[in-house]
């Protein structure tokens, strides 16, 4: 299979997984009423929106098991069972009965759909970004590595596309049987990404770290020092991601009383931009330097987030909502398109999906997870602008990981290629 199927491929598969993770989002106060019903509106939907972080510890041990799954027995073998797993998940929210209809088991099955729904998630960026950068040219390992967040970002333009249609057409049967439909798009999807995954070629560098494994003595451990600086490195983009890319339109909907389908808009702008432009900044950062573009993007990230958000504040409008969205996602793109490149390279392939799957789990589980409880509950307790606050201490530790990055991180894929020719 050729590299731009590869691409295909592989960025297919993600968007396909990350569009039912999202919807969960947009939807979080409709749930909150089918299931989590309680006399308190705010407390409806803080339990609702802790259901949705729930799925994030189960990210790590998701991360772990498959990550060794696919160090072990491959990368394509480890995509196709994601998909099962997504399907069975997306399968309970679809035909769960509502609270109303079933009492206390109908949170259940949502909690267990969201517990299944961050297991297999938690094994498919590591599984995918591995597969990608191992399957690239030399010179070009920074624009394949990002169609990974290319996929997730589309994946937030489709999600996105969805909830507005189904907020505008449904919006009188949204609480019956409406938001069901977003869901229901997902049932399609697992004979389109089981297709799509049975059609992928094992990558390369696996196949022959699989070789280089039975000579004695080519055994690596894992390095918790450079799971910890990938660690920090992720949680800025994590952060920036659920709360202004998933979480936004509610909160300026709730805090801002600003309309719902406006902010959509706006959003489906903005990521369809950094979609657009994450590949052309990951051709750039082969050329200029991985380190130097995330170093660029995260400056200017930790510079603008706290008076931007605090701007848009204290004066609610859209225009000002459009003006920070376009700015602080050329910040994150510019990370988006430099990060899974970056991650991948401090790694072995022998251990890769699994070293991998720690870091990036563990920072969107502490960070990203309940990023929309966090904020929820900071606006709630302390006033709107909190959350600006929160979003640029985050951003602070994800710059004293960029500084610290090593230049020569980028040399290991070429360096342990060459150990395999000989």
């Amino acid at each position: 299979m050729n590299n731009k199927k590869k691409i295909i491929a592989g960025t297919i598969g993600n968007i396909l997984e990350w569009y039912d993770f999202l919807i969960y989002g947009f939807f979080a106060a409709v749930i909150a009423r089918q299931f989590f019903p309680v006399d308190n509106e705010y407390s409806s939907l803080l339990i609702s929106l802790a259901t949705f972080g729930v799925g994030f510890f189960t990210r790590p041990i998701g991360g772990l098991v498959i990550g060794v799954y696919a160090d072990r027995f491959g990368r394509k073998n480890a995509l196709q069972l994601i998909i099962w797993l997504m399907f069975i998940a997306v399968a309970l929210f679809v035909l769960a009965p509502s609270y109303h209809q079933i009492g206390i088991t109908a949170p259940i099955l949502i909690v267990i759909a969201r517990l299944i729904q961050g297991f297999a998630t938690g094994g498919e960026y590591a599984s995918s970004t591995s597969y990608l950068v191992e399957g690239s040219d030399e010179n070009k390992k920074t624009f394949y590595g990002s169609w990974q967040l290319f996929g997730q970002c589309l994946a937030v333009v489709l999600a996105s596309i969805v909830s507005m249609i189904i907020f505008n057409v449904f919006n009188d049967s949204l609480d019956n049987w409406g938001w069901r439909i977003a869901f229901a798009v997902g049932l399609i999807i697992c004979p389109v990404g089981l297709w799509i995954r049975n059609n992928l070629s094992e990558s390369d560098e696996f196949v022959n770290q699989q070789s280089e494994k039975k000579q004695p003595g080519n055994k690596t451990r894992l390095d918790f020092s450079k799971i910890i600086l990938g660690f920090c490195l992720v949680v800025s983009g994590t952060v920036g991601f659920y709360v202004l890319l998933i979480n936004m339109p509610g909160f300026a909907s709730k805090q801002l009383d600003m309309p719902i389908t406006s902010v959509l808009t706006i959003q489906i702008g903005i990521v369809s931009m950094m979609a657009v432009i994450i590949p052309l900044l990951g051709i750039l950062a082969d050329k200029i330097g991985r380190k130097f573009v995330f170093l660029i993007a995260t400056i200017g990230y930790f510079v603008m987030v706290l008076p931007l958000f605090s701007w848009v504040i204290h004066s609610p409008t859209l225009t000002h909502m459009l003006i920070m969205q376009f700015l602080l996602g050329l910040c994150l793109a510019a990370q988006f398109a430099t990060m899974p490149t970056m991650l991948t390279l401090l790694f072995p392939v022998e251990n890769r999906v699994t070293s991998l799957s720690i870091s990036y789990n563990l920072a969107t589980m502490t960070f990203g997870g309940f990023s929309p409880f966090i904020v929820a509950w900071l606006s709630h307790s302390w006033g709107a602008p909190a959350p600006a606050y929160y979003m640029f201490a985050v951003s602070a530790i994800t710059l004293a990981a960029a500084i610290c990055f090593p230049r020569d991180a980028k040399k290991t894929l070429p360096l342990m290629a060459k150990q395999s020719s000989r």
